[in-house]
């Protein structure tokens, strides 16, 4: 609908077309505003189905998933690609409810 009717929305967007069907991380913005939160949910549970696979191997890969973005948030450097959700600070959110 946004793209039929883009007058929608008063924000200035130009959301990518693969960012409308798969709520997959790219470097455009989202076309709702409250969808970049669901892309960091996505991001999660993608992860997160690796305990069928290896438990072993999904809480390694959760230790480095938190330990690069802790890096990048002491590092500081603005990220302009789809980097931005992959290590933004509210991932490390979903995370800690993984440990609780």
């Amino acid at each position: 609908m946004y793209l039929l009717f883009p007058g929608l929305s008063t924000a200035d967007r130009s959301p990518g077309l693969q960012m409308l069907l798969t709520l997959l991380p790219t470097d455009k913005p989202p076309a709702l505003s409250v969808a970049g939160t669901l892309i960091h949910e996505i991001l999660f549970y993608a992860l997160y189905s690796l305990i069928f696979v290896s438990r072993r191997l999904l809480w390694v890969l959760l230790a480095a998933w938190a330990g690069l973005i802790s890096y990048h948030a002491v590092d500081g450097q603005p990220l302009q690609s789809a980097l931005r959700y992959v290590l933004s600070p509210l991932n490390l959110c979903f995370l800690l409810g993984v440990v609780v």
